[in-house]
């Protein structure tokens, strides 16, 4: 792997955020930002996954113990 590419820990994670802005300038002081509403937009899929084995695990649960 090359080093030479590689960002600031916790920069790479949110590179795919950061593109998301829509050109607005995001690397500030070696920080990313962005605005409430492109993180948002970013992170919809994670919170869609948690709902869902919030929901399974709550199912699950009432099935194992009554």
């Amino acid at each position: 792997m090359d080093d030479t590419h590689t960002e600031s820990c916790g920069r790479c994670s949110m590179s795919v955020a950061a593109s998301m802005t829509d050109g607005e300038p995001v690397m500030a002081d070696n920080r990313i930002e962005c605005s409430e509403r492109a993180l948002k937009r970013a992170m919809w899929p994670q919170r869609l996954i948690h709902r869902i084995a919030h929901r399974l695990n709550v199912v699950a649960t009432q099935f194992v113990y009554g």
